[in-house]
């Protein structure tokens, strides 16, 4: 009788796996030294402050308004790039996929930029109106 050698394929090649695991551990060895430096014995008081459910919940309803947002804009315009055919088509799939590619600080940069208080734009979302106090230019 003929033993046959175990030679089932995974289809990951051994050095893609190894790889990954260096990827892995890009990202779980920053975790870990954070979950290092927390101080447990403050932790359920230091989450449960006024200030961090404030912030929780900022972060909760920006999510919920942009996964909203998403839905409404970004189902509707993936139908239309991927079954319609138009004019200009590329140029609209192009910027619609940069904010893909573009570093996030980047992004979060021209936003700053947008929202400055010198700019049309930050002058307008901080007026008097909106309950912020507004500079004066002299």
């Amino acid at each position: 009788m003929i033993r046959r050698r175990d030679t089932t394929y995974t289809g990951i090649p051994r050095w893609v796996a190894a790889i990954a695991a260096v990827g892995a551990l890009f990202v779980l060895l920053p975790l870990a030294a954070m979950l290092g430096r927390v101080n447990w014995a403050q932790f359920i008081p230091l989450i449960t402050s006024e200030s961090s459910l404030t912030a929780l919940g900022l972060s909760l309803r920006t999510a919920a308004a942009s996964t909203v947002l998403c839905v409404l804009f970004g189902v509707p315009l993936a139908l239309v790039l991927a079954r319609g055919d138009f004019p200009g088509k590329r140029l609209l799939r192009s910027f619609v996929l940069l904010p893909l590619v573009l570093p996030p600080w980047w992004a979060a940069s021209r936003c700053s930029t947008l929202s400055a208080a010198r700019a049309s734009w930050g002058r307008a979302s901080k007026s008097p109106a909106s309950g912020s106090r507004s500079r004066r230019r002299r």
